[in-house]
């Protein structure tokens, strides 16, 4: 009796590990692989123009502090203008659009407030301003730029996301959200944590408190949300994420996340959700850990997105689940097909994809 009992169990045993290898092995994973683009160099001197902060087919943008200034150059048939001085507290986004640049700045002063300008050659052009209980999250998607951030209001925090046409000159609140905070540190609400898209729309998280601390991993029911610009509706994405999110980005077909957590650096944190037929493949973007956040996504073309992290930049082709990963960059930059970024050793180097979905 105990031998039968004993070969049922072993045969149980057997059975589950052959379930569970079955479906690790049917999980789609990313490969690597190098990707089919045209690279070039130019020699940079940072000490000398900055950083890149936008490019265009005119047109290069720069920026470098000078004390407490930051500086911003124009680059255009090889020369190096100086287009404007910022004295603000932070800058907390640059970036070409139309041959002029967007430059997003903070004052941290008893009210603290932020501008959104429009810098030309000889031009300015103030675009957006409030007040702010903390730096505000700038993205520009297609003809877009998507804004949110927080402040206060009759004893709430609220946080509008908008909508400001870059094209039209005009803006809109795509949504609000809001939460109050009791005497004891609980939060009752909504807040809306992340938001970043491609071309034709945004994704962004919503985390919902039901009495309880903020800034605790346990806490909160984290929702994610997709608002297409052609059709101005909201929809909420299948998407049931394991904990709060750090950055989340993308559009209704791929969706990207980071997570983040409040206790301890967390490992394997990039997740890309790519849409076949009516569900999410999910896959692991490697070697991403909260010491190398992801700090935003792009879409290339139909078939390949980039995503940028702290450190390094990653071209992923979600057709074939395939990915490249290029090491130390910062100051990634996209316009059109083509992507830059600068090599922590100084140079810059210029990625251009002609239509290339697939792999070498």
């Amino acid at each position: 009796m105990k031998k039968r009992q004993l070969s049922g169990g072993i045969f149980l045993l057997l059975l589950v590990i052959a379930v569970a290898a079955a479906f690790l092995y049917n999980r789609p994973v990313l490969r690597q692989a190098k990707m089919d683009y045209t690279k070039y160099s130019v020699e940079h001197d940072l000490d000398q123009t900055g950083s890149l902060v936008g490019f265009t087919d005119q047109h290069q943008y720069y920026m470098n502090s000078r004390g407490d200034e930051f500086v911003y150059y124009l680059l255009s048939d090889g020369i190096l203008n100086e287009i404007y001085t910022s004295d603000a507290s932070a800058i907390f986004f640059d970036d070409a659009y139309d041959d002029a640049l967007i430059i997003g700045e903070f004052s941290a002063s008893k009210e603290m407030r932020f501008t959104i300008k429009k810098i030309g050659n000889k031009t300015e052009e103030l675009l957006y301003e409030d007040v702010c209980k903390g730096i505000p999250n700038i993205r520009k998607v297609g003809d877009f730029l998507v804004i949110d951030y927080g402040k206060h209001d009759s004893g709430r925090v609220v946080n509008p996301l908008i909508l400001l046409d870059l094209n039209k000159n005009s803006q809109k609140t795509i949504a609000e959200y809001g939460y109050q905070m009791d005497e004891d540190g609980n939060c009752t609400g909504d807040l809306l944590q992340t938001a970043d898209g491609f071309d034709e729309g945004v994704v962004f998280e919503v985390i919902r408190f039901d009495h309880e601390p903020m800034q605790t991993d346990e806490t909160g029911k984290t929702e994610l949300f997709y608002y297409d610009f052609a059709s101005e509706t909201i929809q909420q994405l299948p998407i049931e994420p394991e904990r709060k999110l750090l950055y989340a980005g993308g559009d209704r077909e791929c969706v990207i996340t980071s997570d983040y957590a409040y206790a301890m650096p967390l490992e394997d944190i990039g997740i890309l959700y790519v849409l076949k037929g009516e569900k999410y493949v999910k896959l692991q973007i490697p070697e991403i850990d909260s010491a190398n956040d992801i700090r935003q996504a792009y879409r290339i073309s139909d078939h390949m997105i980039a995503v940028n992290t702290i450190y390094d930049l990653y071209f992923i082709n979600v057709k074939n689940f395939t990915y490249e990963r290029i090491q130390n960059v910062f100051g990634v930059r996209k316009f059109k097909e083509t992507i830059a970024y600068t090599k922590r050793e100084g140079d810059m180097e210029f990625c251009v994809f002609q239509g290339g979905d697939n792999e070498q």
